[in-house]
């Protein structure tokens, strides 16, 4: 078979990377993914119910801006992570020296789109208390 010749001949950290590292990451990445744009519809679709833009202080509406704000900035990192990571399994398969550096920044990505998804839930919480607290 071609794909196990190739793979005796790769490096053992491409095949790792490969095998294991690869379809695992790219696994949770399109889990992260379907996440955030679900949160962002919801929080989009439902935003007059949550807070009534004639009538909320502006702290609040400036949260739900912020809100959507990390969502996309989540969502945006999560697609280049997306874009990385092929960028490093392309650079196992041909035994590229920027497989590291690649798997590295998908892994940073992968960071700031999580950071940026905890930090819109907490946003939400407190759009939350604020609602049922009046």
């Amino acid at each position: 078979c071609r794909h196990a010749t190739i793979m005796a001949l790769m490096p053992t950290d491409a095949k790792v990377f490969l095998e294991f590292d690869y379809a695992a990451v790219k696994d949770i990445t399109q889990q992260l993914l379907t996440v955030l744009i679900a949160v962002l519809v919801f929080s989009l679709t439902f935003a007059e119910k949550i807070v009534n833009p004639s009538t909320a202080r502006r702290q609040v509406r400036n949260r739900l801006l912020y809100t959507w704000v990390l969502l996309l900035a989540a969502i945006v990192s999560g697609m280049a992570m997306m874009y990385v990571l092929w960028l490093a399994g392309h650079d196992a398969r041909v035994n590229s020296a920027d497989l590291r550096l690649h798997e590295g920044v998908a892994g940073g990505l992968l960071g700031v789109s999580a950071s940026s998804l905890v930090g819109a839930l907490v946003l939400m919480i407190l759009i939350a208390e604020e609602k049922f607290s009046n």
